[in-house]
């Protein structure tokens, strides 16, 4: 591609956008999603993630374009740099703002570019100096990719990686590449110590006389090999998710920030929003006691897997949150041959449960030379810190071929 035809332009708003460049499967880079992002406010000029659409052309033609967030501070985006914050206000250096490429409020693994073509090394250079130009005009700090699969090599070439440790159910046997047939199967793959507590929580769930409904957005959709599924064939599947059950489920999700001290990310609105322009993306499993709803959790659903995102509950039930948030969710990706669930960031307990180790990456640009080198040496270390700890908690699975006892 030649360089003399390549051009940047910048926009505020996703509608913006050239339509044909949205041709990302997952869920969050759909324009859709990035649509009531914007409509409910929770990214905007006012907003704490302040978008800049950085679009490459050839010519005329739009190629790409990478979402570039002005901030000024730090939640919700889960790989965590305060301490570099905190050098540079010792330093009586400037940390903020500084540019981030992410899904707001969403810690999951995936690409961070919209494109029609692969991008050769021009194109990525390209982009590369746009992201640099722009921290230059708004006086940023430093430039930081979240979660980036697949990030492009020679955009990234230059910054320093950081690696993290998420834990994610694969849907296939280890080693394997045959799908599980039912929970049953997955259990069979456990030590026997590991089947008894995983039959023994769901027991106690049980017995405190809940029952659990997934309410859908959509009963059929694509799963692995682009195989066509139909979940009104399974029990405890329901089509619709209605107003009562937004109005709970926000309950439930605002209760969980408030237990912390914090007041929640997102508002209702937003999930409405999503449900209005997306509704075969989400499934809402419902947890009710009595006849009363008592808990949920929110799931994002698509060909490339399952995603937990949000879970809360108006009462204290011994393991439900295992029950909703993980056992649910591995179930529903068996029924519907998705490829992997992933239950959201941190938590070893995920581990023992048959949840695999797998590694995302960031990278982060230090503009600073004063900074950038101790910085840098930083990431090294922590990635070989990452590194043994991947190693160890891979030797720990539950899987038998691990433990034959």
């Amino acid at each position: 591609m030649s360089e003399s035809a390549l051009s940047i332009k910048k926009f505020e708003q996703i509608s913006d956008l050239p339509e044909c460049l949205f041709h990302e499967r997952q869920s969050f880079m759909r324009r859709e999603f990035w649509l009531c992002l914007h409509q409910t406010g929770v990214i905007g000029s006012n907003a704490s993630f302040k978008p800049h659409y950085l679009v490459l052309y050839q010519s005329d033609q739009p190629v790409a374009a990478i979402p570039v967030f002005e901030r000024n501070d730090h939640y919700g985006e889960y790989v965590f740099d305060q301490l570099w914050a905190d050098t540079y206000m010792r330093y009586g250096a400037n940390y903020y703002p500084r540019l981030v490429t992410s899904i707001p409020y969403t810690p999951v693994k995936g690409a961070r570019i919209w494109q029609n073509q692969s991008l050769d090394e021009s194109s990525q250079l390209t982009l590369k100096a746009a992201i640099d130009d722009l921290a230059t005009e708004l006086g940023a700090s430093s430039y930081h990719g979240l979660f980036w699969r697949g990030a492009p090599e020679h955009l990234t070439q230059t910054m320093s990686q950081r690696d993290e440790c998420q834990f994610c159910w694969f849907n296939h046997l280890p080693d394997e590449e045959l799908a599980y047939r039912d929970f049953d199967h997955f259990l069979e793959q456990l030590t026997a110590k590991k089947r008894r507590s995983i039959r023994a929580e769901r027991r106690k769930v049980a017995a405190q006389e809940v029952s659990i409904v997934w309410k859908m957005g959509s009963l059929t959709g694509t799963g692995m090999d682009g195989q066509a599924y139909d979940l009104s064939q399974c029990e405890g599947y329901a089509l619709g998710i209605d107003e009562s059950d937004w109005v709970h489920f926000y309950d439930c999700y605002e209760r969980t920030y408030h237990e912390r001290g914090r007041a929640p990310y997102l508002p209702l609105a937003f999930f409405q929003a999503l449900y209005a322009q997306m509704p075969e993306s989400l499934a809402l499993c419902v947890a009710n006691q009595d006849s009363r709803p008592v808990a949920a959790a929110l799931y994002f659903i698509d060909e490339t897997g399952l995603y937990g995102r949000h879970w809360g509950a108006v009462e204290s039930i011994d393991c439900l949150h295992f029950e909703l948030c993980y056992y649910q969710g591995v179930e529903l990706a068996i029924n519907a041959g998705l490829p992997l669930f992933d239950p959201g960031t941190q938590g070893e307990h995920k581990l023992i449960r048959g949840f695999t180790p797998t590694l995302s990456h960031s990278y982060h640009a230090i503009y600073d030379a004063r900074f950038a080198t101790a910085i840098s040496e930083y990431c090294e270390r922590e990635r070989a810190q990452t590194a043994g700890y991947l190693e160890a908690a891979r030797a720990a699975l539950p899987f038998k071929q691990n433990n034959p006892s």
